[in-house]
């Protein structure tokens, strides 16, 4: 009877989780597997079957074979009994799981291999060939770092980190630029790309990136040249004042509304 033992992780650094260690039971008697005989399941040639010797320092595939048969294109897996009555044949695969078709073959010492018919089930029964899960034909296909190592965690759109607006206070290379282009008699006006790289950045030695954060930090100095825009000159207010000043003029009967205020009369009344 041939069982799936299940997958587990390649305890190897680096090795990820695209990939498993995937392991098959072979139960029978004494007679049926006797010590020293060599055992093994044939899969599809289509399954990405890793070479056991790639992974001599994990103990699971230790002691386990690959073979390619070129004439019906199967991988041949398998292992030598060290016990009689079972042996457990390990491989590693593609974590990705699939349903196909498994072969079981058998070879004492020196003699062809010859095909064992086995059941899946206790008490099943015994064929050639059986259906059983198996790794999913193909290589794991992926950009990047493979998907199976971002098993068990958020997907971005969950996670608690993003792309925030800059911190109160950040001084953008950019903006701050602009900022000593349009002062040129300011202290930061020898502002340059360096000053926003290396230590003068970090501990703000350099000058005139100094007076730039002390600007933000008092706020507009007084004096600047930028109009509040409360009195520019496109304020509503004020610019409903005047339009309704010159329709007045010569018309002390009418009424002139200001945002904000109460109706007045011309010149005359209220």
């Amino acid at each position: 009877m041939v069982s799936s033992v299940g997958t587990s992780p390649i305890p190897q650094s680096g090795a990820g989780s695209s990939y498993r260690i995937w392991q098959y039971k072979v139960d029978g008697t004494g007679a049926e597997i006797p010590n020293g005989l060599r055992m093994a399941l044939a899969l599809p040639g289509g399954l990405q079957v890793v070479e056991p010797s790639l992974y001599a320092g994990v103990s699971e595939p230790n002691g386990s074979f690959l073979r390619d048969d070129p004439a019906s294109g199967l991988h041949f897996v398998g292992r030598t009994a060290t016990s009689p009555g079972s042996l457990t044949i390990p491989f590693v695969a593609p974590a990705r799981t699939s349903t196909g078709r498994m072969q079981l073959f058998r070879s004492a010492s020196g003699a062809d291999w010859t095909a064992a018919p086995f059941a899946t089930v206790s008490g099943g029964t015994a064929a050639p060939v059986q259906s059983m899960v198996m790794p999913a034909p193909g290589a794991p296909a992926y950009t990047g770092q493979p998907v199976h190592d971002f098993a068990d965690t958020l997907p971005y759109a969950s996670e608690l980190l993003g792309v925030y607006q800059p911190l109160v206070g950040w001084l953008g290379a950019q903006s701050s630029m602009s900022t000593a282009a349009a002062n040129p008699d300011s202290a930061y006006a020898r502002l340059a790309a360096d000053s926003f790289r290396g230590d003068g950045a970090r501990s703000l030695s350099d000058e005139a990136l100094a007076a730039l954060a002390g600007r933000f930090a008092r706020g507009r100095p007084a004096g600047s040249r930028r109009s509040d825009r409360s009195t520019s000159r496109m304020d509503p207010s004020r610019a409903s004042g005047r339009v309704g000043r010159k329709r007045m003029r010569g018309r002390p009967q009418g009424l002139a509304l200001t945002p904000g205020s109460a109706p007045r009369t011309g010149r005359g009344g209220r």
